[in-house]
C-alpha cells in the first residue's frame, strides 16, 4: 500500500545516515528533476559531515527492510520496498516534482524565490533542456548530465556546458527532422499517431493537429518490436 511519509521522517532518515557515518547510496532517475534532487541531498550530506566517497561493484538489487531507503518521487506506485520512508506529493494538488520536495525537506539551500528571481524563468526553462538533452540522444549519456550538474555553481555553468549544449543541439535536429511526419487519425478525429523511426528520446509536436484534436500519440518505430516509445503531446 502507498503510504506517504510525512517531511519530519524523511528528514530523521537524512540526519540518521549523518550522525551513525553510515554508507549512504543516491540512485536519482535519469531527468532534470531527479538529478537535481539527488544533488541537493548530495550536497546536504556533504554540508552535515559525511565523508565523500565513490565507487561500483557488482551485487543483488538492493532492497532490505536492515537498509535505511528513503523514496521521494511525485508520482505514484504501489509498489515499494518494505520499510522505506516515501516522500511524495502525489495525492497532493498540485503535485510537487522531486526536487522541490527534496528542497523543502533539506531547507539548507539559497531560497527558490531569490534563485528564480536572479536568473528568470527562461534560463531555468533552458537549464532543465540542457539537463534532459544527453539521455535524449542515442548513447543515453546521463553522467555527462550529472558531470555538469555537479561541477556547476550557478545557471550560466550548464548554459555554457559544450557537452550539453552539443546534445540539445542533435536532439533538436532529430526532433526538427520528423517535425513533418503525417499523422495518422483515429476515427473521432481526437487521437494522432505518428510513426518514426529513431533512436532518439524525441517529444512529437502538435503543430500538425488541427484545432479540436486534444490528444495526439507519438509511437517509436525503432523499438515497436521490444517496448513501444509513447509520448503524449
Amino acid at each position: 500500500m502507498f503510504t506517504p511519509a510525512f517531511q519530519p521522517s524523511a528528514h530523521s532518515a537524512t540526519s540518521i545516515s549523518v550522525a551513525g557515518s553510515h554508507k549512504a547510496l543516491l540512485v536519482p532517475d535519469k531527468d532534470a528533476d531527479g538529478l537535481s534532487s539527488a544533488l541537493i541531498l548530495y550536497r546536504t550530506l556533504l554540508h552535515l559531515g559525511l565523508p565523500e566517497t565513490h565507487g561500483s561493484r557488482p551485487g543483488p538489487p538492493i532492497d532490505s527492510p536492515e537498509i535505511e531507503t528513503l523514496i521521494t518521487d511525485h508520482h505514484y506506485s504501489a509498489y515499494l520496498p518494505h520499510g522505506a520512508h516515501v516522500l511524495s506529493a502525489c495525492m497532493s494538488e498540485p503535485i510537487a516534482t522531486t526536487s522541490l520536495l527534496t528542497y523543502l525537506c533539506e531547507p539548507l539551500h539559497d531560497k527558490l524565490e531569490e534563485e528564480e528571481k536572479r536568473w528568470g524563468k527562461k534560463k531555468l526553462g533552458e537549464a532543465v533542456g540542457l539537463l534532459n538533452a544527453p539521455r535524449r540522444t542515442t548513447e543515453f549519456n546521463v553522467p555527462d548530465a550529472w558531470a555538469a550538474l555537479l561541477s556547476s555553481k550557478s545557471q550560466p555553468d550548464l548554459a555554457n556546458s559544450s557537452i550539453l549544449t552539443a546534445a540539445r543541439i542533435r536532439t533538436k535536429a532529430e526532433t526538427a527532422r520528423w517535425q513533418g511526419a503525417p499523422p495518422v487519425f483515429s476515427k473521432e478525429g481526437r487521437v494522432a499517431v505518428v510513426t518514426i523511426a529513431s533512436g532518439y528520446q524525441s517529444k512529437c509536436s502538435g503543430n500538425d493537429i488541427p484545432p479540436g484534436s486534444s490528444d495526439s500519440l507519438c509511437v517509436d518505430a525503432a523499438q515497436r518490436a521490444h517496448s513501444p516509445l509513447r509520448y503524449l503531446c
